[in-house]
């Protein structure tokens, strides 16, 4: 049924709407009168004034009004129809709000699990691999594998930290940057000694980033649950559940950190050594409270508003509708290009000389669906290695020339990318197609929030800027970086060597080239819907920060 006030859907066992808090119920005794105004309850859509049936499913309009008046129960008292920004405090000091913990908790218990699962495949793939070499014991206590190969090589008993367990893979499955930094300090009467290496390895597992996707979903769908059981606020409920997985991720990245710092006399010398590896807290905290609210946030959503998720989106302030809607074309398209290289990997790469057979370089294989994603938005990819002093720099995009890419012919260390990418004397076809995603995505926005760019052009603009900055999140998921420093300073000279291999985009240009795709895809739809003959109403003022959101209306305008 149909709240009769807003027009949302509700399910049959439903006494109050979840949006306005209105019985939708009638009770006692009755005489009947006609609705002039409101939403029909059977399909939703608004009455006419004249009308006494809907012109849609021909339901009555006729109201059962209370003569006798039994009474009714006090909606809850859960702040559903406060604004986002006024009810965060009021949410806060309600005593439901553990039930969004609950659900927050069922999320970190799957996350965990899954961690548990990649774990465990990752080290058998390491003994397989080792052919019995190594066993699953050594690599689960690998601080102690560590200390016995330095005590082996060096002499130096070192009691290592715990530098692998189970947190490592959570946070790895989140692409959360690692940075190791070790140092030793060696020195007697006539020498000094000191070495050091700095490893930065930036969103190291992209490819798993599909499993967080359908983990986060998960989390999303329980969230909803709880949101219905409890009759808590949406928007409060997906902040305190995003912010609390944002806080589970920092202290998760927390225990997967270790340092090590102590001196040690070898061999009449005394060495001190240090040893540090972290996943950045800040970075941790961000990247998980914005997969939450991105991913399950629209989830929980999706789930609970049904077929009336359009509608119940155009009743929030522009803003809200703008981020999720961007969000939600980002995470499809996005998903949509993994699941075409997962699926059809072997069928892409069966016969590569660089990727068949080795694990290491298959994890290449996960980034692609985030980096054709930028591709197919016009936006290039940068590459660039460094190998002692050899410096090697290509940049690729969608529609590269054929003269351009035979510069890859000339790259040792980036010959691959022609392989990557396919590319045998230019740009696949199917490549360029990856434009058509975005465009079509962006355009079924376009059709359903405005009608003409002549008419909308502030909203257009506005949609197109949180779109820009939408990507401009996604690009710190989408770089690739992986850095090795090592320097030597002794009495007789210095040493310094460097690698590196890195895939990125130019911030500043993904941003306004983003922005330019979706101003003009974006119109294209809105054009499509006036030139079929649509017609767009603005919905009612519902209160201060009301939407400015735009729906078709049987091809007339309000008051026409």
């Amino acid at each position: 049924m149909f709240c009769k006030e807003c027009g949302l859907q509700h399910p049959a066992f439903s006494n109050y709407c979840t949006a306005d808090g209105q019985a939708i119920l009638p009770s006692g005794n009755s005489v009947i009168s006609r609705k002039a105004t409101g939403f029909c309850g059977g399909c939703g859509n608004e009455i006419t004034s004249t009308g006494q049936y809907c012109q849609h499913c021909g339901i009555s309009h006729s109201i059962i009004e209370s003569a006798a008046i039994i009474p009714v129960p006090p909606a809850p008292s859960h702040p559903k129809t406060e604004a986002v920004s006024g009810g965060v405090s009021r949410f806060f000091a309600d005593t439901s709000y553990p039930a969004v913990l609950a659900a927050a908790g069922l999320t970190i218990l799957l996350v965990l699990l899954a961690s548990f699962l990649l774990k465990d495949q990752v080290e058998q793939a390491i003994v397989k691999e080792s052919a019995g070499a190594i066993s699953t014991a050594e690599i689960r206590h690998l601080d102690n594998l560590l200390s016995e190969e330095m005590a082996a090589e060096t002499g130096m008993d070192i009691d290592f930290p715990d530098v692998y367990n189970l947190f490592t893979y959570v946070s790895l499955l989140h692409t959360v940057d690692f940075e190791f930094s070790g140092e030793v300090i060696s020195s007697d009467d006539s020498e000094l000694f000191q070495e050091r290496m700095e490893v930065l390895i930036q969103n190291p597992s992209m490819s798993f980033f599909l499993v967080m996707v359908i983990l986060l979903i998960a989390g999303g769908l329980i969230l909803s649950r709880f949101i219905k059981r409890n009759g808590l606020p949406v928007f409060n409920s997906i902040l305190l559940f995003s912010v609390t997985y944002g806080v589970f991720l920092t202290i998760a990245s927390y225990v997967a950190g270790f340092h090590f710092s102590d001196g040690l006399d070898v061999y009449y010398s005394y060495i001190e050594v240090e040893v540090i590896g972290t996943f950045p807290l800040v970075e941790s905290f961000a990247i998980g409270t914005l997969m939450a609210a991105g991913i399950s946030g629209l989830t929980a959503i999706l789930a609970l508003q049904g077929r009336g998720t359009l509608a119940f989106l155009q009743r929030q302030p522009a803003i809200v509708q703008y981020i999720a809607l961007a969000s939600a074309v980002t995470l499809t398209g996005v998903t949509f290009f993994n699941l075409v290289f997962f699926g059809f990997f072997d069928q892409f790469y069966g016969t590569s000389d660089y990727f068949y057979g080795s694990p290491a370089e298959k994890l290449l294989i996960g980034p692609l669906g985030m980096w054709v994603w930028n591709l197919s938005h016009l936006i290039p990819l940068d590459f660039s290695a460094l190998e002692w002093e050899d410096r090697e720099f290509f940049s690729l995009q969608l529609f590269s020339s054929y003269y351009d890419l035979k510069g890859l012919d000339d790259l040792y260390s980036l010959s691959f990318i022609g392989e990557l990418f396919f590319i045998n004397g230019g740009i696949p076809i199917l490549l360029k197609m990856s434009l058509v995603v975005p465009a079509l995505l962006l355009a079924t926005v376009g059709y359903l929030l405005f009608q003409t760019h002549r008419q909308k052009f502030v909203e257009l603009l506005k949609f197109s800027l949180v779109y820009a900055a939408v990507m401009t999140v996604i690009q710190l998921f989408t770089g690739m970086k992986f850095t090795v420093n090592t320097s030597g300073d002794d009495l007789w000279g210095y040493g310094y060597e460097a690698m590196l291999f890195q895939v990125n985009s130019d911030v500043v240009n993904v941003f306004i080239t983003s922005a330019l795709f979706a101003l003009v895809f974006v119109w294209l739809g809105g054009f499509l819907n006036g030139f079929l003959g649509g017609k767009l109403q603005e919905l009612p003022n519902t209160g201060p920060g009301a939407s400015t959101g735009w729906y078709r209306q049987n091809g007339k305008r309000a008051g026409d």
